[in-house]
């Protein structure tokens, strides 16, 4: 049978009777506010319980809430992916704003270095001695130290200072 709010609400009174299988209300846990998140089976490896994460509401777009990764499922729910769920602080000015079922992005900062040197992970190659290196814009090539890698950007822990010009592409 075809329902909509409006057919529900107007069951919704004295003597009122609602249709078989149509949910009148949703059940949640006063006080606080759980985000789920498909998150790529390639994006595992940098998250744990805990991770912290910045959650923005569709119907609040200019406020980041914070949020914290709780449940943490190890089998994927559906392909390439498992279903991650966050706790959300929601300040006091917010509530009544949010509802569940509402839309939400979910970004998660697995790892947060204010002063962390990076480059883009393809500028780094390898040498004969099977160690990273980085070429200089003069051609020179330099070892260096990885770090954390996350998505196209790799942290560089040592072999480069901060203004030092690199190249893309090595040089034969």
């Amino acid at each position: 049978a075809d329902w909509t709010v409006g057919s529900v609400q107007a069951s919704l009174r004295p003597k009122g009777k609602v249709p078989p299988r149509v949910p009148v209300m949703t059940i949640v846990q006063p006080g606080s506010l759980r985000v789920q998140a498909w998150i790529r089976e390639t994006d595992l490896r940098h998250l744990t319980k805990g991770t912290p994460a910045e959650v923005t509401a569709a119907s609040l777009p200019d406020v980041a809430l914070v949020a914290t990764l709780d449940v943490f499922p190890r089998i994927l729910s559906k392909k390439g992916f498992v279903l991650a769920e966050f706790s959300v602080e929601l300040p006091r000015e917010c509530q009544g704003f949010l509802v569940p079922g509402m839309t939400c992005k979910v970004t998660i900062m697995p790892y947060t270095k204010d002063d962390a040197l990076t480059v883009p992970s393809s500028a780094i190659f390898m040498n004969d001695a099977g160690e990273p290196i980085v070429c200089l814009a003069d051609g020179t090539e330099v070892k260096v130290t990885k770090g954390k890698r996350l998505g196209e950007k790799t942290e560089i822990l040592e072999g480069v200072e901060p203004g030092t010009q690199i190249l893309l592409e090595r040089l034969d």
